[in-house]
Protein backbone atom coordinates (compact mmCIF):
# COMPACT_ATOMS: atom_id res chain seq x y z
CA UNK A 1 0.00 0.00 0.00
CA UNK A 2 1.30 3.76 -1.04
CA UNK A 3 2.69 5.79 1.71
CA UNK A 4 -0.04 8.47 0.81
CA UNK A 5 -2.83 6.05 0.99
CA UNK A 6 -2.10 4.53 4.04
CA UNK A 7 -4.35 5.08 7.27
CA UNK A 8 -1.64 7.18 10.17
CA UNK A 9 -2.40 5.28 13.60
CA UNK A 10 -2.50 7.24 16.04
CA UNK A 11 0.50 7.44 18.29
CA UNK A 12 1.17 7.24 21.90
CA UNK A 13 1.37 11.33 22.13
CA UNK A 14 -2.09 11.47 20.59
CA UNK A 15 -3.38 8.59 23.25
CA UNK A 16 -2.47 10.42 26.45
CA UNK A 17 -3.53 13.98 25.25
CA UNK A 18 -7.48 11.94 24.34
CA UNK A 19 -6.89 10.83 28.01
CA UNK A 20 -6.15 14.20 29.58
CA UNK A 21 -8.70 15.88 27.55
CA UNK A 22 -12.05 13.35 28.84
CA UNK A 23 -10.48 13.29 32.49
CA UNK A 24 -10.53 17.37 32.69
CA UNK A 25 -14.19 17.04 31.38
CA UNK A 26 -14.96 14.89 34.24
CA UNK A 27 -13.15 17.02 36.91
CA UNK A 28 -10.28 14.64 37.35
CA UNK A 29 -7.22 16.42 37.11
CA UNK A 30 -4.23 14.70 37.83
CA UNK A 31 -2.66 16.49 40.55
CA UNK A 32 -5.72 18.08 42.22
CA UNK A 33 -7.31 16.90 45.14
CA UNK A 34 -11.07 17.06 46.40
CA UNK A 35 -10.91 20.69 47.76
CA UNK A 36 -9.82 21.78 44.46
CA UNK A 37 -12.34 19.96 42.72
CA UNK A 38 -14.71 21.45 45.07
CA UNK A 39 -13.88 24.87 44.75
CA UNK A 40 -12.75 26.27 41.48
CA UNK A 41 -11.30 29.02 42.58
CA UNK A 42 -9.02 27.58 44.09
CA UNK A 43 -5.53 26.66 42.68
CA UNK A 44 -3.71 23.24 43.50
CA UNK A 45 -1.91 23.17 46.57
CA UNK A 46 -2.70 26.56 47.09
CA UNK A 47 -4.73 29.38 48.79
CA UNK A 48 -8.34 29.88 47.41
CA UNK A 49 -8.51 33.00 45.24
CA UNK A 50 -10.91 35.70 46.81
CA UNK A 51 -14.88 36.79 45.22
CA UNK A 52 -13.73 40.24 44.24
CA UNK A 53 -10.08 38.59 43.07
CA UNK A 54 -12.53 36.57 40.50
CA UNK A 55 -14.90 39.19 39.83
CA UNK A 56 -12.33 41.67 38.55
CA UNK A 57 -9.68 39.48 37.46
CA UNK A 58 -7.67 40.88 35.35
CA UNK A 59 -9.09 44.78 36.09
CA UNK A 60 -8.21 46.26 38.99
CA UNK A 61 -11.43 46.58 41.99
CA UNK A 62 -13.76 49.48 41.74
CA UNK A 63 -12.40 51.23 44.28
CA UNK A 64 -8.81 50.74 43.01
CA UNK A 65 -9.33 52.46 39.81
CA UNK A 66 -7.86 56.01 38.88
CA UNK A 67 -9.69 58.40 36.88
CA UNK A 68 -8.78 59.34 33.68
CA UNK A 69 -6.30 62.12 33.25
CA UNK A 70 -7.79 65.57 32.16
CA UNK A 71 -11.30 64.03 32.31
CA UNK A 72 -12.87 67.52 33.34
CA UNK A 73 -10.93 69.70 30.63
CA UNK A 74 -12.28 70.09 27.43
CA UNK A 75 -11.15 68.58 24.70
CA UNK A 76 -8.59 70.60 22.07
CA UNK A 77 -9.95 71.94 18.94
CA UNK A 78 -10.13 69.45 16.23
CA UNK A 79 -9.24 70.00 12.99
CA UNK A 80 -11.33 70.48 9.68
CA UNK A 81 -10.83 66.48 9.19
CA UNK A 82 -11.85 65.60 12.84
CA UNK A 83 -15.03 67.94 12.99
CA UNK A 84 -16.42 66.31 9.82
CA UNK A 85 -15.59 63.17 11.29
CA UNK A 86 -16.41 63.61 14.83
CA UNK A 87 -19.96 65.48 13.60
CA UNK A 88 -22.35 62.58 14.50
CA UNK A 89 -21.59 62.98 18.10
CA UNK A 90 -23.55 63.90 20.96
CA UNK A 91 -23.07 67.00 22.53
CA UNK A 92 -23.12 66.51 26.35
CA UNK A 93 -25.58 67.59 28.77
CA UNK A 94 -25.47 70.82 30.67
CA UNK A 95 -24.98 74.45 30.13
CA UNK A 96 -22.32 75.99 27.68
CA UNK A 97 -21.49 79.01 28.80
CA UNK A 98 -20.49 81.76 25.79
CA UNK A 99 -17.02 83.53 27.00
CA UNK A 100 -17.20 87.08 26.27
CA UNK A 101 -14.30 89.63 27.22
CA UNK A 102 -14.71 91.28 30.06
CA UNK A 103 -14.69 95.17 30.70
CA UNK A 104 -11.41 96.47 30.39
CA UNK A 105 -9.68 94.11 28.43
CA UNK A 106 -8.02 94.93 25.16
CA UNK A 107 -9.14 93.03 21.59
CA UNK A 108 -7.02 89.89 22.65
CA UNK A 109 -8.82 89.30 25.57
CA UNK A 110 -5.84 90.39 28.18
CA UNK A 111 -6.23 92.79 30.47
CA UNK A 112 -3.99 95.71 30.25
CA UNK A 113 -0.98 94.67 32.43
CA UNK A 114 1.18 97.61 33.63
CA UNK A 115 4.41 95.92 34.26
CA UNK A 116 4.67 95.24 30.08
CA UNK A 117 5.16 99.37 29.98
CA UNK A 118 8.28 101.00 29.18
CA UNK A 119 10.42 102.17 32.46
CA UNK A 120 10.36 105.58 30.51
CA UNK A 121 6.40 105.40 30.37
CA UNK A 122 6.17 104.46 33.66
CA UNK A 123 8.44 107.72 35.04
CA UNK A 124 6.45 109.95 32.74
CA UNK A 125 3.08 108.83 34.26
CA UNK A 126 4.25 109.13 37.37
CA UNK A 127 5.98 112.67 36.85
CA UNK A 128 2.75 113.46 35.97
CA UNK A 129 0.50 112.17 38.74
CA UNK A 130 2.91 113.89 41.18
CA UNK A 131 2.26 117.70 39.17
CA UNK A 132 -1.00 117.10 39.37
CA UNK A 133 -1.10 116.58 43.29
CA UNK A 134 1.20 119.40 43.92
CA UNK A 135 -0.84 121.68 41.78
CA UNK A 136 -3.89 120.65 43.55
CA UNK A 137 -2.50 121.20 47.07
CA UNK A 138 -1.21 124.33 46.17
CA UNK A 139 -4.59 125.90 44.59
CA UNK A 140 -6.46 124.07 47.62
CA UNK A 141 -4.12 126.11 50.13
CA UNK A 142 -3.54 122.90 51.93
CA UNK A 143 -0.57 123.20 54.21
CA UNK A 144 -0.05 120.37 56.88
CA UNK A 145 2.01 123.23 59.27
CA UNK A 146 -1.59 125.22 59.98
CA UNK A 147 -2.81 121.63 60.65
CA UNK A 148 -0.19 121.46 63.07
CA UNK A 149 -0.95 124.64 64.84
CA UNK A 150 -4.75 124.36 65.09
CA UNK A 151 -3.77 120.88 67.31
CA UNK A 152 -4.26 122.66 70.41
CA UNK A 153 -7.30 124.34 69.87
CA UNK A 154 -9.00 120.50 68.37
CA UNK A 155 -7.92 119.20 72.00
CA UNK A 156 -9.27 122.57 74.13
CA UNK A 157 -12.76 121.65 72.36
CA UNK A 158 -12.45 118.05 73.05
CA UNK A 159 -11.80 118.60 76.12
CA UNK A 160 -14.29 121.00 77.03
CA UNK A 161 -16.84 118.10 75.22
CA UNK A 162 -15.78 115.98 78.72
CA UNK A 163 -17.88 114.76 80.09
CA UNK A 164 -21.16 115.11 78.47
CA UNK A 165 -23.82 116.65 79.71
CA UNK A 166 -27.24 114.21 80.08
CA UNK A 167 -29.63 116.91 80.63
CA UNK A 168 -30.37 117.16 76.78
CA UNK A 169 -30.47 113.20 76.44
CA UNK A 170 -34.25 113.72 76.01
CA UNK A 171 -33.92 116.45 73.65
CA UNK A 172 -30.95 114.93 71.64
CA UNK A 173 -33.31 111.34 71.89
CA UNK A 174 -35.76 113.24 70.34
CA UNK A 175 -34.19 114.46 67.54
CA UNK A 176 -32.83 111.07 67.04
CA UNK A 177 -36.63 110.09 66.55
CA UNK A 178 -37.09 112.91 64.11
CA UNK A 179 -34.18 112.20 62.24
CA UNK A 180 -35.11 108.36 61.59
CA UNK A 181 -38.75 109.16 60.80
CA UNK A 182 -37.23 111.78 58.13
CA UNK A 183 -35.14 108.91 56.73
CA UNK A 184 -37.71 106.14 56.39
CA UNK A 185 -40.82 108.31 55.08
CA UNK A 186 -38.92 109.93 52.19
CA UNK A 187 -37.03 106.70 51.86
CA UNK A 188 -40.32 105.02 51.56
CA UNK A 189 -42.06 107.30 49.08
CA UNK A 190 -39.22 107.63 46.78
CA UNK A 191 -38.71 104.00 46.46
CA UNK A 192 -42.26 103.72 45.21
CA UNK A 193 -41.31 106.77 42.60
CA UNK A 194 -38.30 105.44 41.04
CA UNK A 195 -39.56 101.98 40.18
CA UNK A 196 -41.40 103.21 36.94
CA UNK A 197 -38.31 105.94 36.75
CA UNK A 198 -35.99 102.74 36.96
CA UNK A 199 -37.89 101.11 33.87
CA UNK A 200 -38.24 103.79 31.96
CA UNK A 201 -35.07 104.53 32.12
CA UNK A 202 -33.56 100.86 31.40
CA UNK A 203 -31.90 100.48 27.90
CA UNK A 204 -33.28 97.16 27.70
CA UNK A 205 -36.73 97.42 28.31
CA UNK A 206 -37.84 101.31 27.32
CA UNK A 207 -37.67 102.40 23.43
CA UNK A 208 -34.76 104.82 22.47
CA UNK A 209 -37.21 107.79 22.38
CA UNK A 210 -37.70 106.98 26.08
CA UNK A 211 -34.84 105.87 27.61
CA UNK A 212 -32.71 108.65 26.26
CA UNK A 213 -34.68 111.79 27.80
CA UNK A 214 -35.71 109.55 31.22
CA UNK A 215 -31.94 109.08 31.58
CA UNK A 216 -30.86 112.94 30.83
CA UNK A 217 -33.52 113.88 33.39
CA UNK A 218 -32.55 111.62 35.97
CA UNK A 219 -28.55 112.37 35.76
CA UNK A 220 -29.70 116.11 35.71
CA UNK A 221 -31.47 115.74 39.08
CA UNK A 222 -29.31 113.45 40.10
CA UNK A 223 -26.43 116.17 40.34
CA UNK A 224 -28.33 118.11 43.18
CA UNK A 225 -27.22 117.02 46.68
CA UNK A 226 -29.88 116.69 49.85
CA UNK A 227 -28.86 119.76 51.20
CA UNK A 228 -29.27 122.00 48.17
CA UNK A 229 -32.73 120.65 48.20
CA UNK A 230 -33.84 120.59 51.96
CA UNK A 231 -32.54 124.58 51.16
CA UNK A 232 -34.97 124.83 48.42
CA UNK A 233 -37.72 123.43 50.27
CA UNK A 234 -36.85 125.10 53.65
CA UNK A 235 -37.63 128.45 51.97
CA UNK A 236 -40.28 127.09 50.34
CA UNK A 237 -42.08 125.31 53.04
CA UNK A 238 -40.64 126.60 56.13
CA UNK A 239 -38.71 125.31 59.31
CA UNK A 240 -39.35 121.63 60.44
CA UNK A 241 -39.22 118.27 59.37
CA UNK A 242 -41.41 118.32 56.47
CA UNK A 243 -38.74 119.88 54.11
CA UNK A 244 -36.37 117.14 55.27
CA UNK A 245 -38.33 114.84 54.28
CA UNK A 246 -38.78 116.29 50.58
CA UNK A 247 -35.02 116.66 50.42
CA UNK A 248 -34.71 113.13 51.02
CA UNK A 249 -37.42 112.28 48.59
CA UNK A 250 -36.24 114.36 45.76
CA UNK A 251 -32.70 113.26 46.17
CA UNK A 252 -33.10 109.51 46.79
CA UNK A 253 -35.75 108.99 43.85
CA UNK A 254 -33.45 109.79 41.28
CA UNK A 255 -30.78 107.42 42.92
CA UNK A 256 -32.78 104.85 42.95
CA UNK A 257 -33.99 104.99 39.74
CA UNK A 258 -30.47 105.22 38.22
CA UNK A 259 -29.66 101.93 40.48
CA UNK A 260 -33.05 100.09 39.35
CA UNK A 261 -32.06 100.57 35.47
CA UNK A 262 -28.92 99.12 36.00
CA UNK A 263 -30.53 96.38 38.04
CA UNK A 264 -32.71 95.80 35.02
CA UNK A 265 -30.38 95.63 32.42
CA UNK A 266 -28.76 92.88 33.77
CA UNK A 267 -31.25 90.48 33.79
CA UNK A 268 -31.06 87.04 32.11
CA UNK A 269 -32.66 87.12 28.93
CA UNK A 270 -33.99 83.60 28.89
CA UNK A 271 -37.16 84.04 31.13
CA UNK A 272 -38.01 87.11 29.23
CA UNK A 273 -38.01 85.48 26.23
CA UNK A 274 -40.15 82.23 27.04
CA UNK A 275 -42.58 84.53 28.39
CA UNK A 276 -42.95 86.76 25.10
CA UNK A 277 -43.16 83.57 23.19
CA UNK A 278 -46.26 82.87 24.91
CA UNK A 279 -47.76 85.85 23.39
CA UNK A 280 -47.84 88.09 26.82
CA UNK A 281 -48.48 91.54 26.67
CA UNK A 282 -45.45 94.24 27.73
CA UNK A 283 -46.82 94.69 31.11
CA UNK A 284 -47.09 90.84 31.70
CA UNK A 285 -43.61 90.13 30.69
CA UNK A 286 -42.60 93.10 32.73
CA UNK A 287 -44.12 91.44 36.04
CA UNK A 288 -43.77 87.80 35.64
CA UNK A 289 -40.25 88.46 33.63
CA UNK A 290 -38.35 91.05 35.03
CA UNK A 291 -39.53 91.70 38.32
CA UNK A 292 -39.06 88.77 39.91
CA UNK A 293 -34.98 88.81 38.77
CA UNK A 294 -34.86 92.25 40.04
CA UNK A 295 -36.78 92.45 43.20
CA UNK A 296 -33.82 91.08 45.67
CA UNK A 297 -31.31 93.90 44.34
CA UNK A 298 -34.43 96.52 44.56
CA UNK A 299 -34.46 95.74 48.14
CA UNK A 300 -31.16 95.40 48.60
CA UNK A 301 -30.84 98.96 47.15
CA UNK A 302 -33.24 100.70 49.59
CA UNK A 303 -31.90 99.71 52.65
CA UNK A 304 -28.53 100.91 51.48
CA UNK A 305 -30.18 104.29 50.58
CA UNK A 306 -32.32 104.06 54.12
CA UNK A 307 -28.73 104.08 56.19
CA UNK A 308 -27.18 106.74 53.57
CA UNK A 309 -30.02 108.99 54.26
CA UNK A 310 -29.82 108.76 57.75
CA UNK A 311 -26.97 110.22 57.86
CA UNK A 312 -27.81 112.78 54.99
CA UNK A 313 -31.11 113.52 57.91
CA UNK A 314 -28.52 114.43 60.39
CA UNK A 315 -26.97 116.98 58.59
CA UNK A 316 -30.37 118.35 57.18
CA UNK A 317 -30.82 120.39 60.76
CA UNK A 318 -27.95 122.44 59.98
CA UNK A 319 -30.43 124.46 57.14
CA UNK A 320 -33.39 123.92 59.46
CA UNK A 321 -35.05 120.85 58.01
CA UNK A 322 -35.40 119.34 61.21
CA UNK A 323 -33.72 116.10 63.34
CA UNK A 324 -31.21 116.20 65.58
CA UNK A 325 -29.08 118.01 63.20
CA UNK A 326 -30.91 121.01 64.88
CA UNK A 327 -29.95 120.61 68.50
CA UNK A 328 -26.49 120.15 67.40
CA UNK A 329 -26.32 123.29 65.37
CA UNK A 330 -27.90 125.11 68.68
CA UNK A 331 -25.30 123.71 71.11
CA UNK A 332 -22.49 124.09 69.04
CA UNK A 333 -23.26 128.05 68.13
CA UNK A 334 -24.33 128.46 72.01
CA UNK A 335 -20.72 127.00 72.52
CA UNK A 336 -22.20 124.39 75.10
CA UNK A 337 -19.93 121.74 73.89
CA UNK A 338 -20.81 119.37 76.90
CA UNK A 339 -24.38 119.26 75.42
CA UNK A 340 -23.20 118.87 72.06
CA UNK A 341 -20.70 116.06 72.76
CA UNK A 342 -24.16 114.03 74.17
CA UNK A 343 -25.85 114.88 71.17
CA UNK A 344 -23.00 113.50 68.79
CA UNK A 345 -23.18 110.36 71.19
CA UNK A 346 -26.65 109.79 70.49
CA UNK A 347 -26.50 109.83 66.96
CA UNK A 348 -22.99 107.97 66.44
CA UNK A 349 -25.56 105.18 68.43
CA UNK A 350 -28.51 105.76 66.21
CA UNK A 351 -26.57 104.97 63.18
CA UNK A 352 -24.80 101.99 64.51
CA UNK A 353 -28.33 100.36 65.26
CA UNK A 354 -29.82 101.43 62.24
CA UNK A 355 -26.56 99.73 60.40
CA UNK A 356 -27.16 96.46 62.41
CA UNK A 357 -30.42 96.44 61.56
CA UNK A 358 -30.07 97.07 58.09
CA UNK A 359 -27.59 94.22 57.64
CA UNK A 360 -29.93 91.71 59.19
CA UNK A 361 -32.62 92.63 56.94
CA UNK A 362 -30.40 92.25 54.18
CA UNK A 363 -29.61 88.95 55.10
CA UNK A 364 -32.98 87.57 55.53
CA UNK A 365 -34.59 89.70 52.66
CA UNK A 366 -31.73 89.34 49.71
Amino acid sequence: MSRRGRAREPGPSSRRHALRRRAAARGDRPGIGPVARRDPGRRADREPRSRTHRQHHGHPPPHQRRPRAHADREPAPARDGARVRDAHRRIPPGPHPVRRPAVGRDAGGRRPDLRRWSPAVKRAALFVAIVVLAWTAWDTGSDPIRLVRGLPWIVDILRRMLPPDLSVLPAALLGAVKTVEIALLGTAVAAVLALPLGFLSARNVAPASVFHPARATLNFFRSVDTLVYALVFVAAVGLGPFPGVLAVIAYTTTSLAKLYSEAIEGIERGPVDAITATGATRLQILKFGVLPQVLPLFLSYVLYRLETNIRAATVLGFVGAGGIGFYLQTYLRAIEYAAASTVLLVTVLMVMVVDALSSKLRARLV
